[in-house]
């Protein structure tokens, strides 16, 4: 019987990857345009692909003065944390964009680039192929031959081909030592991974993907990505699409959902992109799949708690202002806008107020608001609590206090309340406090507070 050629044979494969079941042919082919770098940026390893797309790379020099991160807007030394966005890596040299995924061996103290260049043609793919083509390997065989050889050689001879023998196996030493790391970045990797054959059949996973996905690697080998994953699926068409893409050798990205050995589903991105031979036909994919359930969790709480707080605040029955820590608008609810005559017949749009500087043209007193503003914006720390006299003869009752992120001021809160009535009610009783209500003259109590009132001025004097 023909052996798999995924069986772990050690006059064929390296021992590195004894444990996955994967040969190093085929983790060299899955990810050739890899880089590994420090945390400080400083490169340590470049992909065979990669170094014959971009020649100039050099180990040892700082990653971002060939490389330029398109997306996300981060350095780096950032991706030592873990990211949900897919990495966009330009080639300042030639312009070549690279795309995958970032994932930082503690252990090793490396962050790994795996990604393939980002295609959007067939054209694109066969140029980029002819470009990167492997030189014809040599190995244990080729040894040999070359020693039977140098037997009929001079001396000369045979010295120069022990040396270069000796290149060659140091060379398998070292590709062995890229090979195991390799391999540790795929079995130490957060997100789910699988290798399929051309016929989308599984080759390897990585135990992210039992962990994921309630499957053991034993339980899934051999099968299609179709019977354990597609199968009873409602959205057949995306199926289809992913399908058509792939097989046009072009990398897919999207969501969909996931399903688990136990039948639950899941959502989660997925990139997929294929891998080809030197003669450009497509001999095995790879899926990076990444579980999103938490995220969409903590997004739907972030909308309920938004939701809930946009209510609250709309139905105060204070006017509710939010100032940035310069004193601009950001916010304000649709009882500000009543108090202060903003019109509503259209939707409000609160952007069209720089700042505070419109509510002076309501107030008897202008200048004193004006004043206390500059106040409050100089030192952001203090509270304030104001009765504002309107020119259309009504009060409001402004307060302030600071909007705090951690230790930081960064911006200020107002409300503004209707005191009109109020104040006119207090009026009225201390009048009637003070005067007879029938005739309308003072009372002993004036005579009283006026006499004090006397008495202590008097005493000033």
């Amino acid at each position: 019987m023909t052996k798999s050629p995924l069986v772990f044979n050690q006059n064929r494969y390296y021992k590195g990857f004894a444990h996955t079941g994967l040969s190093a042919n085929l983790l060299t082919q899955a990810f050739p345009f890899y880089l590994a770098f420090r945390a400080d940026g400083q490169l340590v390893q470049i992909g065979d692909a990669m170094q014959r797309l971009c020649p100039h790379l050099t180990p040892g020099q700082p990653i971002d003065y060939y490389f330029q991160l398109r997306q996300p807007s981060v350095e780096f030394q950032s991706l030592t944390q873990p990211l949900d966005d897919l990495l966009l890596l330009e080639c300042l040299a030639n312009q070549v964009q690279f795309e995958g995924h970032a994932i930082y061996v503690k252990q090793q103290e490396l962050i790994y680039f795996l990604g393939s260049p980002r295609l959007d043609d067939a054209y694109t793919l066969n140029s980029l192929v002819a470009k990167v083509a492997n030189r014809s390997s040599r190995g244990a065989a080729s040894d040999m031959l070359l020693l039977l050889q140098a037997r009929a050689t001079s001396l000369s001879d045979t010295r120069r081909l022990a040396e270069k023998i000796a290149e060659q196996r140091a060379e398998l030493r070292q590709a062995l030592r890229q090979a195991e790391l390799a391999t540790a970045v795929l079995e130490q990797a957060a997100d789910a991974i699988e290798i399929t054959d051309a016929d989308a059949r599984l080759l390897y996973v990585n135990p992210a993907f039992e962990r994921i996905t309630g499957y053991r690697r034993d339980e899934v080998m051999g099968k299609t990505v179709t019977e354990l994953f597609c199968l009873g699926q409602p959205d057949e068409t995306l199926y289809q699409e992913i399908a058509r893409t792939i097989a046009a050798g072009k990398v897919w990205q999207g969501s969909c959902m996931g399903r688990r050995k136990d039948g639950s589903s899941y959502p989660q991105e997925v990139t997929i992109f294929p891998i080809h031979n030197k003669a450009g036909q497509i001999t095995n994919h790879v899926a990076i799949k990444r579980d999103v359930s938490d995220r969409q969790r903590t997004q739907e709480k972030l909308g309920n708690s938004l939701s809930l707080l946009q209510a609250t605040f709309e139905a105060t029955a204070d006017g509710i202002l939010v100032t940035n820590g310069q004193g601009n608008i950001l916010n304000f609810n649709q009882k500000f806008a009543e108090l202060w005559q903003i019109s509503t017949n259209q939707p409000i749009s609160w952007d069209q107020f720089h700042d505070l500087t419109f509510i002076a043209r309501f107030l008897k007193h202008p200048y004193q608001f004006s004043s206390r503003i500059q106040e409050l914006y100089t030192q952001p720390q203090i509270e304030s609590h104001d009765i504002l006299e309107l020119k259309d003869g009504r009060y409001l009752e402004g307060r302030s206090c600071p909007q705090r992120s951690g230790d930081s001021v960064i911006g200020r809160v107002w409300s503004f309340r209707d005191v009109t009535e109020r104040l006119h009610t207090e009026a009225k009783i201390r009048y009637q406090a003070s005067h007879d209500l029938l005739t309308g003259l003072p009372n002993r109590m004036f005579f009283n507070e006026r006499l004090v009132e006397a008495l202590a001025q008097a005493i000033r004097v």
